[in-house]
């Protein structure tokens, strides 16, 4: 009801502590924002809001002469993974000493960075490994003399 209290807990992790469900490599620490009822101490479900909540993340090892592409995701306890639904990640920006990721989300959970190295076209890392496995099908590297291949120096 209007003008009950309420507890608000801010929580931090300097790792995965879901690594057990789900082994994915995070960018950033996991931090969190639990909504208490002030009487009954019962965890409130903050989710499905049509205004976004902006989160700032910080960045572990930034290093901007790298390109990466950051995604805002959160930890789906329905399901046990990381998930990406609700949230956007809107950029990164430089506060005080370090780097943050911003991101808007319509929902409180535990939230976190994950990223993908780019190289300085935009490909991902899976594409660019890809790209060069495609280069050596199709001969680039490579002269076929009968069934073997022999490797151009």
């Amino acid at each position: 009801s209007v003008g009950s209290p309420i507890d608000i807990n801010l929580l931090k992790w300097n790792e995965n502590i879901y690594s057990d469900y789900d082994n994915l490599t995070l960018s950033s620490d996991i931090v969190g924002l639990k909504v208490k009822d002030g009487n009954s101490k019962e965890e409130m479900k903050v989710s499905n809001l049509t205004s976004m909540i902006t989160i700032e993340i910080p960045i572990r090892n930034y290093d901007s002469r790298y390109k990466r592409q950051y995604a805002c995701i959160y930890w789906d306890t329905n399901q046990n993974k990381w998930a990406g639904d609700g949230c956007t990640y809107i950029g990164a920006s430089r506060k005080g000493g370090q780097y943050v990721g911003i991101c808007q989300c319509n929902h409180l959970t535990e939230f976190s960075l994950s990223s993908q190295f780019t190289d300085l076209i935009g490909r991902s890392g899976f594409q660019y490994l890809d790209d060069i496995a495609e280069t050596f099908r199709n001969g680039g590297l490579f002269k076929r003399s009968g069934n073997s291949e022999i490797i151009l120096s």
